[in-house]
């Protein structure tokens, strides 16, 4: 998930992904003018059909457009029974003994989902006694303040470190990385899988997508709960999540011991305020803040500062911050007297760094590195004192020229991402001695003269991603050159011949590999071996925008395939002989494809996407009929949508026109998207 910085970015972002699509746009939880403003004024590039909707709790917004309203139904009596004992009881109705308990949480909650939820799996497994204390304080409060009813789940957690956990997402790490945020909290020395499963059971927290989610509404009652500790004094509260509040406790120096996170993004700060011109007793703002701000602050743990810049030493920082999120930091070096002996992860992306600092640095407690898209950055640190790494990301450094030797002494390094670092020509040889990397990713490192086979010594490798590679164009060596090498490998030489690519499949890649991504690099049929008989593990295979005709037999043997992508083969005409392929085909744009069959004729897809294949026509045995795009409307109620049964068991059948409104469909297809119908 990209972080939108700005409304004019949010909108660029939105008329890329959607521009003249017919969608489903929907806007939850919309408070700011602007916001729907920014929204509303683009649905000129929705195509004719598209539908917003719009949550809001503010009816006032929507009563100067154009726009239908409707309230949103609360759930009934009997509804709001069944969603409480679901969560209180783990089945549809009351235990024994609670049901008239549960009637006055239900009275209580006025038909409000989330309330019923929350409250539901704050009572869950308690005493009679703690049912009985809890609904008495449930029953003053008055109906209209639903955040303090929230607030009872926050204070049945077990004890204050998972208090404290949840007060830190609910401030700082919302919409992150799940596996990010919680190495980072399980460094603060409070949070860990279990603490966050047990905030999920709660319904404090939600993961979507492995993000870190939580509803709006618990999200400002935790944040309530800190401002409520201290209404008046910024500087003595525990988290700073506004920015104009963190910029005012910089600014005047007010920050004190109490403060264990603190945010502060400049740029979002001068949008906020539409002018760059921040005062403080009518001084125009220069740009900069003192490090000496800080100095109070000895129990600060994270620490974002986003395009701060500091003046002044660090001897005096606070020594215990864990997380350290500086986007476009402005120096070339980091400070040497920076604390860093308890950092955990740290995040310089967008930085100006050619290097991230001079000499030798020993960070024991360091797990991420994150230094994605610092374009002045050339050459990676010495690894040797980051003996804890799990994360490095070296993303769009795309002046990158050498990553360290020392890179295979970190045995703890999970995930290595240098997509996009275009001026590397060379991975470190001892690649192969990072005996716990699960996720490679070398994709769009368009300039490297070797691919190393030692990749088969990284046993622990489940994602290889190698996208935008020309293969083709990693001429193999000569015998004698290789000869001192116990593995082949690939190189740029004087001898312009296409590599034998089939024998790098076979002998380079490790078997634990589930997911293999090869898109945009110029494999033809003959480059692949005959089969991945030693890949036996392989889920998921993009062979997305390459020059193959035909499906590969290497394919057709794997039975283990979830997910195929194909898209943009504009020279594909086939795919005989498909394997059973669990979850997903995706075929779009292959214009040239005009064959689809698996090699049983009971497999079958549950999802299945051939948008803009626009010669199709062969599924699994069953003609197509390719409709002109402006159908006459006679003909298309004359076709009867049943006959996509044949197909199989198909719960989604990509289509490319939208003429079949109002037919009725096979019970097991849930969506259309209109390209290709059956004939009778």
């Amino acid at each position: 998930m990209r972080k939108i910085t700005s409304v004019h970015e949010g909108i660029i972002e939105i008329k890329d992904a959607l521009h003249f699509r017919k969608v489903l746009l929907v806007l939850d939880d919309v408070d700011e003018k602007d916001q729907l403003d920014a929204i509303l004024n683009m649905h000129k590039f929705f195509h004719p059909g598209s539908k917003i909707l719009i949550t809001t709790t503010n009816m006032r917004l929507l009563r100067s457009y154009k726009v239908e309203i409707m309230d949103v139904k609360i759930l009934n009596y009997n509804e709001s029974l069944e969603l409480f004992s679901w969560h209180a009881f783990q089945q549809h109705r009351p235990i024994e003994g609670y049901m008239e308990y549960s009637k006055r949480v239900v009275k209580q909650c006025g038909g409000l989902p989330l309330a019923l939820e929350v409250l539901g799996a704050a009572l869950r497994n308690m005493e009679e006694d703690v049912w009985k204390s809890t609904l008495d304080r449930f029953e003053v409060i008055h109906d209209s303040e639903i955040q303090q009813k929230l607030q009872i789940s926050y204070e049945h957690l077990p004890d204050d470190q998972y208090r404290n956990s949840f007060l830190d997402i609910a401030c700082f790490f919302v919409g992150m990385d799940k596996a990010y945020a919680i190495t980072i909290l399980d460094g603060c020395g409070y949070f860990g899988p279990a603490e966050l499963q047990t905030l999920i059971d709660r319904c404090l927290i939600k993961i979507r997508g492995n993000k870190l989610m939580m509803h709006t509404l618990i999200q400002r009652m935790g944040r309530e709960i800190i401002r409520q500790l201290s209404p008046e004094k910024l500087g003595k509260r525990s988290r700073l999540w506004k920015h104009r509040d963190s910029f005012k406790v910089l600014k005047e120096k007010i920050g004190t011991k109490t403060i264990r996170g603190l945010a502060l993004n400049m740029k979002m700060l001068a949008e906020d305020m539409h002018t760059m011109e921040v005062s403080n007793s009518n001084n125009r703002y220069n740009g900069s803040l003192e490090t000496n701000a800080f100095q109070c602050m000895h129990e600060l743990r994270l620490l974002e500062i986003n395009y701060v810049q500091l003046v002044g030493g660090y001897k005096e920082f606070p020594n215990n911050i864990r997380w350290l999120c500086w986007h476009g930091f402005w120096l070339k070096y980091f400070p040497n007297d920076f604390p860093m002996d308890n950092l955990v992860a740290i995040d310089m992306r967008n930085s100006s760094l050619e290097q991230l600092w001079k000499g030798a640095k020993c960070i024991e407690s360091l797990k991420i590195l994150d230094l994605r898209h610092c374009h002045g950055l050339k050459k990676t640190p010495m690894f040797s004192g980051f003996p804890s790494l799990e994360r490095l990301i070296l993303k769009g450094c795309v002046n990158l020229v050498e990553v360290h030797e020392s890179i295979g002494s970190l045995g703890k390094l999970v995930l290595l991402n240098m997509k996009d670092c275009r001026s590397l020509e060379k991975l470190p040889t001892n690649i192969g001695m990072l005996s716990s990397l699960e996720t490679l990713n070398i994709s769009g490192c368009s300039n490297l003269e070797e691919v190393p086979l030692e990749l088969k010594e990284i046993k622990s490798l489940k994602t290889f991603q190698a996208n935008e590679i020309d293969l083709s164009l990693l001429p193999s060596t000569t015998e004698e050159n290789r000869q001192w090498h116990p593995l082949m490998w690939f190189g740029r030489s004087r001898k312009r011949t296409r590599p034998q690519l089939s024998k790098f499949f076979s002998t380079a890649l490790p078997h634990s590999l589930v997911t293999l991504s090869l898109a945009g690099c110029n494999l033809s049929d003959g480059d692949f071996p005959k089969d991945f008989s030693s890949l036996t593990s392989l889920e998921v295979i993009d062979l997305s925008r390459n020059p193959i005709c035909n499906l590969p037999d290497c394919i057709k043997g794997l039975d283990s395939l979830s997910e195929f992508y194909v898209f943009s083969c504009t020279s594909l005409q086939t795919l005989v002989g498909l394997p059973h392929i669990k979850r997903l085909l995706s075929a779009d744009g292959c214009t040239s494809l005009e064959k689809i069959t698996h090699a049983s004729s009971s497999a079958s897809m549950t999802h299945f996407e051939v948008e803009h294949c626009v010669n199709l026509v062969e599924v699994q045995g069953h003609l197509l009929l390719q409709p002109i795009l402006n159908t006459d409307t006679e003909i298309i109620d004359n076709f009867e949508l049943s006959n996509i049964e044949f197909i199989g068991n198909i719960e989604a059948f990509l289509f490319s026109m939208s003429a079949v409104k109002g037919k009725a469909l096979p019970t097991q297809v849930l969506s259309l998207s209109t390209t290709w119908v059956l004939m009778q």
